[in-house]
């Protein structure tokens, strides 16, 4: 989570003329998207006093974890990028 974090926040640095960036994290050795989602930079930045997580998901981000590891998001879920 730290490092999805701060690759969007470098991202958004390094590239002002971005607006949204689409996330997708796969688990390492697979195919199994873990993490996945769309960042806006004029959404609100999260409360500061929440978990990364719960940062995260303010941010657009779905991840599901049973709070030792990642769980796979279901093929349904998966976003999709046009």
């Amino acid at each position: 989570m730290v490092d999805t974090e701060g690759a969007i926040g470098r991202l958004f640095g390094l590239l002002p003329e971005i607006d949204a960036i689409a996330v997708t994290i796969r688990e390492q050795g697979s195919d199994h998207i873990i993490m996945a989602g769309t960042v806006h930079r004029s959404a609100p930045i999260p409360d500061t006093n929440l978990s990364l997580g719960m940062q995260l998901r303010q941010r657009g981000l779905k991840y599901y974890s049973d709070g030792l590891r990642f769980e796979p998001l279901s093929s349904i879920e998966e976003p999709y990028y046009p």
